[in-house]
């Protein structure tokens, strides 16, 4: 006579998994523990990928046809804003759709600046994506100090562009 787990519910014989499949089922179940260790990271990475995709939409809204865009300064700036917004996601969790208006017009923004910085040349390069990006950065990190001033402590984070753009490890 077998003895049963008690946890285990009976299962008539008709309907039991042979052996070998029960080992393909519980390989299964242990690759899906193991993969939603890094679901929350990966979460983050699609999530990053997608507030870049509108991030650029709004970017290239602002050069319109003004300029072109030279590759490395799309690289440079995806890299750069990837990090940012990855910290960002990292210190306050994902609040893409509260904050969204407010970051995609820091796009507008720096697409605006990138284009007064390239001046007379017919496109963008990393050069003037760098210096956009900078003047970017110290309008938010101004804002933000600024919105942050008149919260008390435990008043709740300020919907701020500031946020997504600092560099990861830095606060406002």
């Amino acid at each position: 006579m077998s003895v049963r787990d008690p946890l285990l519910t009976y299962v008539p014989p008709g309907l039991r998994m042979p052996d070998e499949e029960r080992g393909i089922v519980a390989d299964v179940a242990s690759q899906r523990i193991a993969d939603a260790a890094s679901a929350e990271r990966r979460t983050r990475e699609e999530a990053v990928d997608y507030i870049l995709e509108d991030c650029f939409l709004a970017f290239g809204q602002a050069v319109g046809d003004r300029k072109s865009v030279r590759r490395e300064a799309v690289i440079w700036l995806r890299q750069h804003y990837r990090e940012r917004f990855l910290g960002a996601l990292h210190r306050f969790g994902n609040r893409w759709l509260l904050d969204r208006q407010t970051v995609i017009n820091v796009g507008f923004l720096l697409g605006d600046r990138a284009v007064r910085h390239s001046g007379f040349r017919p496109e963008i390069d990393s050069d003037a994506a760098r210096r956009a990006a900078k003047d970017v950065e110290r309008y938010c990190t101004i804002h933000g100090r600024r919105q942050s001033r008149g919260r008390a402590q435990g008043e709740g984070e300020p919907l701020r562009a500031g946020t997504w753009c600092m560099p990861y490890g830095s606060d406002l």
